[in-house]
């Protein structure tokens, strides 16, 4: 790269695109060729807001040019996840039409720039982009500068934007440590691997045993890190051995926004999302971003200069909130820095993503969905411009883990609230595969491409899409949350306001009807609404009140949009009336209550807990115009439940009247179980934990404590060992947590236990199974039919789990509807092991240990580290 002066930079002549306006029609714009190519590298930038962006891993995408695939080190291998597989830049620059039917406005790519081609270990190809061998060049297998201009300007003239990835954290993975580490003499030990090394200055300077590179400082030269919680080894030690850059090192950040400022100037970039910004030190984002007095601009300052005032600038801020915590939420608020000191302008949202994995994966109450919304609100002045995912290319995608209903939701979830919706390739295709190919005989797609635009799911995004770019209320509206459930799946109603326009959301997460009672829209006339879209369901119409109250029963695993714009005016008039008579105000503390109230008019009451219309209680016992029923608490949680009653009048019109109440079940301490202490060596007592040096005592298990409230069970599980060294958002890692439950009073169990070779001690059979993991939490019910020994069972809802770091004490809540409502858990037996990895996807054994797989066994050995004596309720 040829600049000596970044701040002498030539003066551009922009060409100014027609403002597209957001309708459903595709933007063609004019050919793009190498005559009026410079003109459309630069563009002003858009509203963030009013951007759907689209994130390519573009290896993954499309092959537009099949000669640079293969760079003769054996690093390309079509059809094989770990290596190069074709996608290029050509090939998404050919595409362009094809995401412009989609819908979508922005383009993110995984780092273009060179990279290393293969790992030293040869175990992984630099096939994602994220290990850097230099900076200023298009890595060979993308292509070259000039389709990396033809993509810009080709998304340009169509209205489109280009955001690419960036790495300031670390390079490849040239150097190691192979012996201890001696912080006082940094040579020590140290190895440069066989590899072909960096050659840009100042980044070939990486030899700890040569004074002139230690001198330079432009690395860190420490070894790997394993504790995420360690402020110092996060920013300044290698992550996964990859070469940690000293970021603190003017010469460092000079040459890195000289070198990312080039693709500003060169191609045009609109924006960065920058990868593992929580690993670079506060003042390195503003420096880098903002500075002024260096011989380079900062990044931000720069893009300005080339009329991009609102440069997109995004973290990677990897943070997993606990539930119902603010931390999370406010140490990714810190990567923004302050008035005096600014850091980015925003983030990928993972606190909103973790919460949309609680909620709709994990089926937990949908009051940690507005919690998350909540406090990001209360952190973030201006949350429209955080970048709201689902899927990303490090983690398995949602379809993987759920199913396409639950997708559904989640997409229309994101699509309707304030922020930057961001969609991960692939997702209208339905892929499965985390970074599988989109074209024909990539990584998991040997048979075909996957570019139908014919297809159920692209029409599906696409409408989304089409929603949202023609409703500006969901894009430029306030969000408010007007009802959830705090026991369970279930209830979720949100709206968006933007001046006189008002749009209501409903979603249903539970797999149960759900009733929507007494609900206040002082926003909504009297009237019928069309739903503005829908997912599932019969709830086409809104019908809300004289008094602007809606009454509704939700169907299962559906969501409703309404707008206030689409009424037509009606009157209704009910012919009945319903009432309570209970005072609620003293806390209850008995596990069973007689409700009274007064009925007129109306037929089929019943009796609805916390909106769960499925098990709705008939009422039974009426008096001319009075009603009374004997209510049973066991099965509810300590707290504050919504109790209502219902009937329907004789045009069949739901009549509702509801109220509060807390309850507050004394705690009885049933069972305590101590189980032999450092016994975790599977049941053979040979096992061995993987070599990698995070692995200790995490799976053995000291003592069990059992607690019931009604029939709600308290389990207090006590470990030898609790780490949270990868910073899990469950609190604790390198372990899987695995409770079976037998309920006597279920006929059909199951013998095996999934995916660990393993039965149900003393030829028991389960009914239920938690499978508790740090960065995830498994719930299923046992059958037969649809659980085995590679087979789960039906998901069901999941509990929290609460750690205790100095009793070492992991305690998770089993509510009474999590194991079916039972009349009682007498004779019921519980049996806990620990293993690792997750339910489906548990650690690998074989006879010799590696760094991840376990040793002392086989492919067949019991996938079981340390488990307990059953024990049984009395």
């Amino acid at each position: 790269m040829q600049m000596s002066n970044m701040k002498k930079y030539f003066h551009l002549s922009f060409f100014l695109l027609t403002i597209i306006s957001f309708s459903c029609g595709s933007h063609k714009g004019p050919g793009i060729n190498k005559d009026n190519l410079q003109k459309y590298l630069h563009v002003p930038s858009p509203y963030w807001q009013d951007q759907i962006l689209y994130f390519i891993v573009t290896d993954r995408f499309m092959d537009g040019d099949s000669t640079n695939n293969d760079q003769g080190t054996g690093e390309y291998k079509k059809g094989d996840g770990a290596y190069w597989n074709g996608g290029d830049l050509k090939g998404i620059t050919q595409k362009i039409n094809y995401l412009q039917e989609l819908g979508v406005t922005g383009v993110w790519i995984t780092p273009p720039v060179a990279n290393q081609w293969r790992n030293p270990q040869h175990t992984g190809t630099g096939n994602h982009g994220y290990w850097a061998s230099r900076l200023d060049q298009v890595d060979k297998h993308l292509g070259d500068l000039g389709d990396y201009k033809m993509l810009s300007a080709t998304l340009h003239s169509k209205g489109m934007y280009l955001i690419q990835d960036v790495v300031v954290n670390h390079f490849g993975d040239f150097y190691t440590y192979d012996g201890p580490y001696d912080p006082e003499d940094v040579s020590k030990n140290f190895k440069l691997h066989d590899v072909e090394q960096p050659k840009q200055y100042p980044f070939n300077h990486n030899d700890a045993r040569k004074e002139e590179d230690r001198e330079l400082g432009i690395y860190h030269f420490t070894p790997s890190f394993t504790d995420h919680s360690d402020t110092i080894q996060k920013t300044q030690f290698q992550f996964a051995d990859l070469d940690d850059l000293n970021t603190s090192n003017p010469l460092v950040r000079d040459a890195l926004r000289e070198n990312f400022g080039y693709w500003i100037t060169e191609v045009g970039v609109d924006g960065f999302r920058f990868d593992t910004p929580h690993m670079v030190e506060h003042d390195f984002w503003h420096s880098f971003l903002h500075d002024k007095g260096s011989d380079y601009l900062g990044i931000d300052l720069l893009a300005q200069q080339l009329e991009k005032k609102h440069f997109l600038t995004a973290g990677e801020v990897a943070f997993f909130p606990k539930p119902f915590d603010h931390s999370g939420t406010k140490e990714a608020r810190k990567y923004l820095g302050t008035k005096n000191k600014p850091e980015m302008n925003s983030i990928l949202n993972f606190p909103l993503n973790t919460a949309i994995n609680r909620v709709f994966i994990e089926k937990k109450p949908t009051s940690t969905l507005s919690f998350r919304l909540k406090s990001i609100q209360e952190n973030f002045q201006r949350s429209d411009q955080l970048l709201n995912f689902i899927d990303n290319h490090d983690a398995p995608r949602l379809l993987a883990k759920s199913d396409r209903q639950t997708m559904r939701q989640a997409l229309l979830f994101i699509m309707t609230i304030p922020g930057v919706p961001v969609i991960y390739y692939g997702t209208e295709q339905e892929l499965i595969g985390m970074r599988q190919t989109m074209f024909k005989g990539g990584a998991g797609s040997p048979d075909r491409d996957h570019f139908d635009t014919e297809s159920d799911y692209f029409k599906f995004v696409q409408s989304l899409i089409k929603l949202r770019k023609t409703n500006e209320v969901f894009r430029r509206g306030q969000l408010k949350i007007v009802r959830d459930n705090s026991y369970g799946p279930g209830l979720f109603v949100y709206e968006m306001r933007l001046d006189d326009v008002s749009a209501l959301i409903f979603i249903n997460t539970s797999e149960k009807l759900q009733l929507v009672d007494g609900l206040s829209v002082p926003t909504f006339n009297p009237g019928n609404y069309v739903s503005k879209y829908s997912i599932g369901g019969q709830n086409e119409i809104l019908s809300v009140s004289n008094d602007r109250i809606i009454d509704m029963v939700l169907d299962a695993k559906s969501a409703q949009a309404y707008v206030n714009t689409d009424h037509s005016q009606a009157k209704f008039d009910l012919h009945g009336t319903i009432g309570l008579n209970n005072d609620f105000s003293e806390i209850l503390t008995t596990s069973a209550i007689h409700l009274s109230g007064k009925a007129m008019g109306v037929e089929n009451m019943g009796l609805v807990i916390d909106g769960d219309y499925e098990h709705l209680l008939p009422i039974t016992n009426r008096n001319q115009n009075s009603w009374f029923h004997d209510l049973s608490l066991s099965n509810l949680m300590n707290g504050k439940h919504r109790i209502t009653a219902i009937g329907y009048d004789d045009k069949g019109s739901l009549i509702t009247s509801s109220k509060h109440f807390t309850l507050a079940l004394p705690t009885k301490h049933l069972f305590h179980y101590e189980d032999e202490i450092q016994d975790d060596y599977g049941l053979n007592g040979k096992y061995t934990y993987p070599s990698h040096r995070s692995f200790s005592h995490q799976q053995d298990i000291k003592a069990v404590d059992v607690s019931l409230t009604g029939n709600n069970l308290t389990l207090e599980i006590t470990m030898s060992e609790i780490t949270q060294i990868w910073i899990p958002p469950n609190g604790f890692d390198h372990v899987l947590l695995n409770i079976y439950i037998d309920m006597p009073d279920k006929q059909e169990g199951v013998k095996s236990l999934p995916f660990q070779n393993a039965f149900f001690p003393n030829e028991g059979e389960w009914d239920y199974r938690f499978a508790l993991g740090g960065f995830g939490i498994e719930a299923f019910q046992g059958h037969p039919l649809t659980s085995g020994t590679e087979r789960l069972g039906e998901s069901i809802m999941t509990p929290f789990v609460n750690v205790d770091y100095e009793q070492n004490k992991i305690s998770v809540a089993l509510s009474a509807k999590m194991l079916g409502n039972p009349t009682t858990l007498k004779n019921t037996n519980l049996y806990i092991n620990t293993w690792g990895g997750s339910a489906a996807y548990p650690r690998t054994i074989d006879k010799t240990r590696t760094t991840w797989s376990y040793g002392g066994g086989n492919s067949n050995s019991p996938k079981i580290m340390d488990d307990i004596n059953i024990i049984t309720l009395e």
